[in-house]
């Protein structure tokens, strides 16, 4: 008996693509954004490029979509998808806020201590955190805002009492 097997790759092709509308920034914050393929099955070969339309507020890295806020304000992060099969693009934009503000200073006074600490504490027990609060508060980046953050501003206070 012969048995003949065939692999069969069957392209998806791209029908749309997607980003968050928007997104907060600290001043001299990078990230890396990433573009949705819809459908989710998508595969075809494409080709991303990404574009800033405010580079004097935000840079990009039209490879990668490394994104640096530079400046306080609002920009536009552009994306270019464009399926290398059909020729066909897709275009999607980000805006991005760059606010500038002490790290951990959940109520804007200027200084942490513990009042930020319970600020935190509260968000967490309530579960109301802004976008902004996770940026001003998540002090160890684990895109969480918990018990954990408040005590790494309770011992920055405690340090910087003692070194007073």
């Amino acid at each position: 008996d012969i048995v003949l097997e065939t692999k069969v790759t069957v392209k998806v092709p791209i029908t749309g693509i997607s980003l968050p509308q928007t997104k907060t920034m600290v001043a001299n914050q990078t990230t890396t954004l990433e573009v949705e393929l819809l459908p989710e099955d998508a595969f075809v070969n494409h080709t991303i490029k990404w574009e800033s339309l405010n580079p004097e507020i935000l840079v990009v890295d039209e490879a990668t979509g490394e994104v640096t806020a530079k400046e306080l304000g609002s920009g536009t992060i552009r994306v270019t998808v464009t399926d290398d099969e059909n020729g066909k693009e897709f275009i999607d934009e980000i805006v991005i806020t760059v606010l500038d503000f002490l790290k951990g200073d959940m109520n804007k006074d200027g200084a942490i201590n513990t009042l930020d600490s319970a600020i935190i504490i509260d968000k967490y027990k309530k579960n109301n955190a802004t976008d902004e609060d996770y940026i001003i508060g998540d002090m160890n980046e684990d895109n969480a805002l918990n018990g954990f953050d408040a005590s790494i501003i309770t011992d920055l206070y405690k340090k910087n009492q003692m070194s007073q």
